[in-house]
Protein backbone atom coordinates (compact mmCIF):
# COMPACT_ATOMS: atom_id res chain seq x y z
CA UNK A 1 0.00 0.00 0.00
CA UNK A 2 2.69 2.07 0.86
CA UNK A 3 4.29 2.07 -2.77
CA UNK A 4 1.06 2.56 -4.39
CA UNK A 5 0.48 5.98 -2.47
CA UNK A 6 4.16 6.64 -3.28
CA UNK A 7 3.81 6.30 -6.77
CA UNK A 8 0.14 8.28 -6.53
CA UNK A 9 1.66 11.28 -4.61
CA UNK A 10 4.71 11.88 -7.29
CA UNK A 11 2.65 11.27 -9.70
CA UNK A 12 0.44 14.46 -8.50
CA UNK A 13 3.67 16.20 -8.05
CA UNK A 14 4.94 15.95 -11.38
CA UNK A 15 1.43 16.64 -12.73
CA UNK A 16 1.54 19.89 -10.44
CA UNK A 17 5.10 20.98 -11.62
CA UNK A 18 4.06 20.20 -15.41
CA UNK A 19 1.26 22.57 -15.03
CA UNK A 20 2.93 25.56 -13.12
CA UNK A 21 5.43 25.38 -15.71
CA UNK A 22 3.09 25.11 -18.69
CA UNK A 23 2.23 28.30 -16.86
CA UNK A 24 5.63 30.11 -16.56
CA UNK A 25 5.90 29.34 -20.67
CA UNK A 26 2.49 30.96 -21.17
CA UNK A 27 3.66 34.34 -19.09
CA UNK A 28 7.06 34.56 -21.15
CA UNK A 29 7.17 37.01 -24.45
CA UNK A 30 8.69 35.01 -27.33
CA UNK A 31 12.03 36.79 -26.92
CA UNK A 32 11.86 35.56 -23.18
CA UNK A 33 10.58 32.09 -24.26
CA UNK A 34 13.66 31.30 -26.51
CA UNK A 35 16.11 32.83 -24.14
CA UNK A 36 14.43 30.03 -21.81
CA UNK A 37 15.11 27.36 -24.10
CA UNK A 38 18.58 27.82 -24.58
CA UNK A 39 20.00 29.12 -21.76
CA UNK A 40 17.96 27.95 -18.47
CA UNK A 41 16.89 24.63 -20.78
CA UNK A 42 19.72 23.78 -22.67
CA UNK A 43 22.31 25.47 -20.62
CA UNK A 44 23.66 28.12 -23.29
CA UNK A 45 25.50 30.80 -21.73
CA UNK A 46 24.19 34.46 -21.96
CA UNK A 47 27.18 35.44 -23.40
CA UNK A 48 26.86 32.95 -26.56
CA UNK A 49 22.98 33.82 -26.64
CA UNK A 50 23.92 37.27 -27.30
CA UNK A 51 26.36 36.96 -29.67
CA UNK A 52 24.30 34.33 -31.89
CA UNK A 53 21.18 36.34 -31.78
CA UNK A 54 23.07 39.46 -32.53
CA UNK A 55 21.76 41.19 -29.27
CA UNK A 56 23.62 42.60 -26.44
CA UNK A 57 24.49 40.52 -23.23
CA UNK A 58 22.94 42.88 -20.98
CA UNK A 59 19.79 42.50 -22.87
CA UNK A 60 20.15 38.39 -22.65
CA UNK A 61 20.40 39.39 -18.27
CA UNK A 62 17.41 41.69 -18.10
CA UNK A 63 15.53 39.19 -19.72
CA UNK A 64 16.54 36.31 -17.48
CA UNK A 65 16.04 38.64 -14.74
CA UNK A 66 12.36 38.84 -15.93
CA UNK A 67 11.97 35.54 -16.29
CA UNK A 68 13.31 34.55 -12.52
CA UNK A 69 10.53 37.03 -11.18
CA UNK A 70 7.98 35.40 -13.12
CA UNK A 71 9.24 32.15 -11.95
CA UNK A 72 8.87 33.10 -8.27
CA UNK A 73 5.62 34.61 -8.59
CA UNK A 74 3.95 31.27 -10.11
CA UNK A 75 6.04 28.48 -8.24
CA UNK A 76 6.27 31.01 -4.86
Amino acid sequence: LGDVYKRQVDYTEEISTKLLEQRLRESLTPTQYGIYQACILNGISYKAYADQMGVSYQSVQNAIRLIQKKAKNIFG
